[in-house]
């Protein structure tokens, strides 16, 4: 009985899973941008510090004099990858930034929760959109 309503389950919900998983043609992936030895390094850089500062976000331990040294630490890499002039580069940086401002000084209904997740919002997409052989996901 119970194979049968797995069954009946997966024949109902198999087709709404795959018409959700289909990207249109206008959100197509494209090729993957070769990640230059300097992007990379920078990215490693931020992806360690917020793996080594991620339970003290997530548990509200992280101290504001520590918020700062990460913040600034985050756009000091941000900064080394100002010369690379890539579109999709320059997105990723933005989030960065916002979410590196947004951990030491949180604006008004933001916390550094929120940070964290534009944070990591920006390195999962860097991992989606540049070909990097030393990237490691976050998770």
């Amino acid at each position: 009985m119970r194979s049968i309503i797995v069954g009946v389950a997966l024949s109902i919900m198999l087709p709404q899973a795959l018409a959700y998983a289909q990207v249109p043609a206008d959100r197509a992936v494209t090729a993957r941008t070769k990640a230059t030895p300097e992007i990379q390094r920078a990215m490693a850089s931020i992806r360690k510090r917020v793996i080594e500062n991620h339970t003290l976000i997530t548990h509200r331990r992280l101290s504001p004099e520590a918020a700062r040294r990460l913040a600034a630490e985050i756009k000091h890499s941000n900064a080394t990858l100002a010369s690379e002039r890539l579109g999709q580069l320059e997105a990723i940086m933005a989030s960065l930034e916002a979410g590196a401002t947004g951990l030491a000084a949180p604006v008004s209904g933001d916390s550094q929760l929120d940070a964290l997740a534009r944070l990591e919002l920006a390195l999962d997409r860097y991992q989606a959109l540049f070909d990097d052989p030393t990237w490691e996901p976050l998770r």
